[in-house]
């Protein structure tokens, strides 16, 4: 399938194209820059892979949670594509992506995203199975996921900070930060992303509500 995959929750932003004669990626570390860059880069893939938008057939983006802003942008480009060539829009959740390539690490895979104030956005996987829900959550609430002595992997643009508020409450020999734990996840988004309810999940507690998850869509629709 020809799919072009966008990953723009986070500052690293990233696009994916995949076809059946090859991959195209393009990654920046753009401090939320995305919207000036997004559709530039994607035609710049399309171009190096003489690949016409006619011959999409699907695009996808990342369903959050990251920043509310980069999760609309995101979600507004996707669905004006997809709308305009009748594809499909795929979406995958940030935190799958980011722990999809930790697969075949022998513990416990903690994907995580600043979430400001000392707490992140995060969840809890092993064997490539999510085991905790997608939470808003504080470096003690996120001890507390740890049993027996099993290695523990940080990944994610978050993992830095949260390994420095980790290391008071877990044992410091335990924890290892991925050495890419900043790379875009579009290319993970490409493999993950599902049709699905359109509906981006941007995970905070108390202050979540349904009628803002909407907004965000209407939003997005309006671009």
């Amino acid at each position: 399938m020809t799919i072009l995959a966008f990953d723009t929750v986070t500052t690293v932003f990233s696009v994916a194209l995949t076809t059946p004669a090859g991959f195209w990626y393009s990654e920046v570390d753009s401090g939320l820059k995305h919207e000036s860059l997004i559709l530039t880069v994607a035609e710049s893939l399309l171009n190096l892979a003489h690949i016409h938008v006619q011959t999409l057939e699907a695009v996808a983006c990342v369903q959050g949670p990251g920043s509310f802003t980069g999760i609309r942008i995101g979600f507004a480009t996707a669905q004006g594509i997809a709308r305009a060539l009748n594809i499909p829009l795929k979406t995958a959740p940030t935190l799958d992506c980011m722990a999809y390539g930790a697969q075949g690490w022998p513990g416990y895979v903690v994907p995580s995203i600043d979430a400001k104030t000392h707490k992140y956005f995060s969840a809890l996987y092993r064997d490539g199975q999510r085991l905790s829900p997608y939470c808003d959550i504080a470096a003690a609430g996120i001890a507390q996921w740890f049993e027996g002595s099993e290695k523990i992997l940080l990944t994610g643009p978050g993992a830095d900070l949260l390994y420095a508020d980790l290391k008071p409450l877990v044992d410091s020999q335990r924890m290892v930060l991925d050495p890419h734990r900043r790379r875009g996840i579009a290319p993970a988004l490409s493999m993950l992303a599902q049709e699905s309810p359109i509906e981006p999940l941007y995970v905070r507690n108390a202050l979540s509500s349904v009628n803002e998850i909407q907004n965000i869509s209407k939003k997005g629709e309006e671009h």
